[in-house]
């Protein structure tokens, strides 16, 4: 993507999270994209007027995939009023522990999705932020977290009632991303797939009850 369009789109997802939003089913995200046709509620929000333009002058799978990823993501903070978004993306950008730019962030995990239900995810993520269920840094990290993990991972550590039912290699990939402590290698047996001292650290419990939830209440539906 060129860099002139990079930077206009993260200043417009900004933008477009600050005012009003408007909830679109998949089946019209598709429609909307293959039809070529802009309707006045997409001329409303600039951001999805520019990346159907984008995928329209490319035609690549990329950039089908990326349009869908924003429009979902959108689609998942629609019902929160916009002024409840504007404090909370305001609170974002100016917290000095994470020292990024939200814009920027959310552009480069949305551009890098590999599924339509990760940008769904990413959604209801961020969608708890802005209600205030967690805070901003676990917020960025959770995303994140979407973005480097396998799909079916995803659902399978959400959904394990013991973390101890996980894959061995799921554990593994656990322990690299942050979410699992290593505490004596070799002394805990019962892990699937053989033997790890290893628990759930606090960002470890937050992901795992944040994507239970998602699962539980049929989001990836």
């Amino acid at each position: 993507m060129p860099e002139r369009n990079k930077m206009r789109i993260e200043e417009e997802i900004i933008s477009s999270i600050k005012t009003e939003i408007v909830d679109f089913s998949s089946d019209y995200i598709e429609t909307l994209i293959d039809s070529g046709v802009s309707d006045g509620i997409v001329k409303d929000i600039p951001i999805i007027g520019t990346v159907l333009s984008i995928y329209r002058t490319s035609k690549s799978v990329r950039d089908y995939i990326f349009a869908k990823n924003i429009m979902l993501f959108l689609s998942s903070i629609d019902n929160i009023s916009a002024e409840k978004r504007k404090a909370m993306i305001n609170k974002l950008e100016t917290n000095e522990r994470l020292g990024m730019k939200c814009g920027s962030f959310l552009i480069s995990v949305l551009s890098k999705l590999d599924t339509s239900e990760k940008a769904k995810l990413s959604g209801f993520i961020f969608k708890k932020y802005i209600n205030g269920e967690i805070d901003g840094y676990n917020n960025l990290k959770l995303i994140s977290l979407v973005e480097k993990m396998f799909w079916p991972d995803i659902k399978e550590f959400a959904l394990a009632d013991d973390i101890k039912q996980v894959s061995r290699y799921i554990i593994d990939n656990l322990i690299s991303l942050g979410l699992m402590t290593i505490q004596e290698v070799g002394t805990v047996v019962g892990y699937k797939g053989g033997p790890i001292g290893a628990v759930l650290n606090d960002f470890g419990k937050v992901a795992k009850s944040t994507l239970r939830e998602y699962f539980n209440n049929d989001h990836c539906t």
